[in-house]
């Protein structure tokens, strides 16, 4: 109920929840991947032996996803993206390992952070064009 305006009471979120998947074989987590997601390349120097799972839940039409698995690359070529006529937003937060991200001519190495360290920010002459949520972690 708001306690606001009694007459106004939001509907609950819809929430479609699914159980982590585990994935021994890497042509089954190529193809898992790109159904979790949008299609994508997946290749691997290593897919003997491999281990990964998939878990993800939909809220509300936002897809929340999380991905364990063996050394593997991942590429959304530019014609994938050509060939899928919905557009995406990835937003993507590194709990554990490392991974190298490449757009274009740049990149940048994702290691997770430490929950006592700060941060800095620093942003070009464009200003900035970012997304932030703030999430309160117990643990």
């Amino acid at each position: 109920m708001n306690h606001l305006n009694p007459q106004l009471t939001p509907p609950a979120p819809r929430r479609t929840p699914h159980a982590a998947t585990e994935i021994t074989e890497f042509s089954r987590f190529r193809t898992a991947v790109s159904e979790s997601f949008v299609p994508l390349h997946v290749t691997s120097d290593r897919p003997d032996p491999f281990s990964g799972s998939i878990s993800h839940a939909e809220v509300d039409g936002v897809h929340f996803s999380i991905v364990s698995a063996t050394e593997h690359t991942v590429e959304r070529t530019p014609r994938l993206v050509a060939d899928t006529e919905r557009r995406y937003f990835k937003l993507g937060i590194q709990l554990e390992g490392t991974g190298l991200l490449v757009q274009d001519d740049r990149e940048t190495l994702m290691q997770p952070g430490a929950k006592q360290s700060g941060f800095g920010l620093e942003f070009g002459v464009e200003g900035l064009k970012s997304l932030g949520i703030p999430q309160i972690i117990n643990g």
